[in-house]
């Protein structure tokens, strides 16, 4: 093997040969020529012997770096299926968040999209001047200001459509409750009429539930009253006096006269008497005395007699009935 100055001297030679600068010839170039790619050859296999016997005794390093290697790779492996997972757990969060999320009104999305496209527009013109970044800062801010302002007033808006409509809803029960409440004044008071209308027909039906037992009971009485008299001739003296009475009373008790005038004229002259007045002796029975009234106030009515006393001598004959009837419940009462 040749040192490394030799092979640089035959490099030197055939590239001289090889450009026709040198002195020698190409023979000598071209044998020159073989003896250096011998002496690369010879000198590539001696460094692969050297570099084999170097592998064989670092690979023990090299295995011990292998699994350092196998190692890191799979702690990269993990490490990179952890930031996926969180990545993937990140953008759900944010898409749950962006679902209940409330929506932005138009107004501040605008002012947003304005800020944004201020802030781009200011990127691209960074290179200009000051006064045109000024002007530029200016009409960002006015444009800011007014997307604000137009905010504001959307917000104001809706405030104020809210406020009515809460009013709206506020009337709308005030005049339901106010309707209801009539509502159940007209049925509270229809209830209380018909309560009290129902109780005065109860206290009328009780009165006169009342009148009527105490009627009947006073009819009973008198009926038994009567009867028991009735089974006792001896207590009736009336009818004694009636017989002993009668030839004196018999001339009075006759036929009514035909003659209008004569009958008004006897009735008003006998009227003092309510016997007499009725054309009939002195205790003469209820029935009789009512067959006589009857006859004498169809005869003496003022629509069926034209006499100018025919009222008089009707009502008369009025007074004398009650007065019999009267006399006659008093007897029975006794």
């Amino acid at each position: 093997q040749k040192t490394p100055a030799a092979t640089a001297a035959q490099v030197e030679l055939v590239s001289a040969a090889l450009l026709g600068s040198g002195t020698g010839s190409k023979t000598e170039a071209w044998a020159a020529l073989d003896d250096l790619l011998q002496n690369i050859g010879s000198a590539g296999r001696s460094n692969a012997t050297a570099s084999k016997v170097a592998h064989m005794n670092e690979k023990p390093a090299r295995r011990d770096e292998s699994k350092e290697l196998c190692r890191a790779a799979s702690k990269a492996t993990r490490e990179a299926a952890r930031r996926q997972s969180e990545a993937a757990r990140r953008e759900a969060a944010r898409k749950r968040d962006a679902w209940h999320k409330p929506v932005v009104s138009e107004s501040r999305r605008e002012s947003s999209e304005a800020l944004k496209d201020v802030h781009v527009e200011g990127q691209r013109d960074e290179y200009l001047s000051a006064e045109e970044k000024a002007s530029r800062a200016a009409a960002a801010r006015e444009a800011h200001d007014a997307a604000e302002e137009a905010r504001k007033r959307a917000l104001a808006q809706e405030k104020a459509r809210w406020a009515e409509a809460v009013r709206e809803e506020r009337a709308r029960k005030m005049v339901a409750r106010e309707a209801l409440a009539r509502q159940k004044a007209a049925r509270a008071y229809q209830a209380r009429l018909a309560a009290e209308e129902a109780m005065q027909e109860a206290k009328r039906a009780a009165n006169k539930r009342a009148g009527i037992s105490e009627a009947e009971a006073r009819r009973n009485e008198l009926y038994r009253q009567a009867r028991a008299r009735h089974t006792h001739p001896s207590s009736r003296p009336e009818q004694h006096q009636r017989h002993e009475e009668a030839p004196a009373t018999r001339r009075v008790f006759k036929p009514l006269p035909s003659d209008k005038g004569m009958l008004v004229q006897q009735v008003l002259t006998l009227r003092e008497d309510p016997f007499l007045c009725l054309g009939l002796p002195k205790g003469s029975s209820h029935e009789r005395a009512r067959r006589r009234y009857l006859q004498l106030a169809l005869a003496l009515h003022p629509d069926k007699c034209s006499h100018h006393g025919a009222r008089d001598a009707f009502e008369a004959v009025q007074h004398s009935y009650r007065t019999i009837q009267s006399n006659r419940s008093c007897d029975v009462l006794r």
